[in-house]
């Protein structure tokens, strides 16, 4: 049995993992790819995004989403410590759960060995404290979830922004084929002139 967990969180932009080069192969992957709409084009994007050695892919289930509502129910949500000094958790680098003190959470905003744990207890103030052994976890969602009306924006903004894209490389295009020799003066009448005075542009 595991007596001691610690929970280091490394410090942002000092730190570098081997599946950050993964991460990037399926980014851009997914960039070529504009008509996801289901998990299962995700699937495939990530199973095809390598040439050799593929990524091997674990498909998530709905009963594979656990609720953490009961375990949320059972403690006090305190923002001080045993100190009475405010908690900031973006400064929180380590933590430290005992499995003698399932109500404490001992932390540190460093990453210095010799510095003290400080102590947060969530140990309700009324009541019988609960048994976590005794909690039964439950799915997270019992039907299917439908897709919101955000991701259909969002996935109408990224191919209108590719649709765009693609128009500015064409006229890119067409600029580079005609060249300057290309360009010819077109004649027009300003909105409200009732003369005969004109405006020439140059269309490329």
């Amino acid at each position: 049995n595991v007596e001691i967990i610690d929970h280091k969180f490394l410090v942002l932009g000092h730190s570098f993992l081997p599946n950050d080069r993964d991460f990037g192969v399926v980014e851009m992957s997914l960039k070529k790819n504009n008509l996801l709409f289901v998990p299962q084009d995700y699937y495939n994007v990530i199973k095809k995004c390598r040439k050799g050695n593929n990524f091997i892919l674990n498909e998530m289930k709905q009963e594979d989403f656990i609720s953490t509502r009961f375990l949320e129910d059972a403690v006090f949500k305190r923002v001080k410590n045993s100190n009475g000094e405010t908690i900031n958790w973006l400064k929180i680098c380590w933590m430290r759960f005992l499995r003698n003190e399932p109500y404490k959470i001992f932390y540190k905003i460093s990453m210095d060995e010799n510095a003290e744990f400080k102590i947060l207890d969530l140990l309700p103030r009324r009541g019988r404290p609960r048994k976590f052994e005794n909690i039964v976890l439950t799915p997270l969602y019992k039907n299917i979830r439908q897709i919101g009306r955000r991701i259909d924006e969002e996935t109408r903004c990224r191919n209108e922004k590719e649709k765009e894209r693609e128009r500015k490389s064409e006229r890119e295009i067409k600029r580079q084929r005609m060249g300057d020799e290309g360009a010819f003066p077109v004649r027009s009448v300003e909105k409200g002139d009732r003369g005969s005075y004109g405006v020439v542009v140059w269309v490329c």
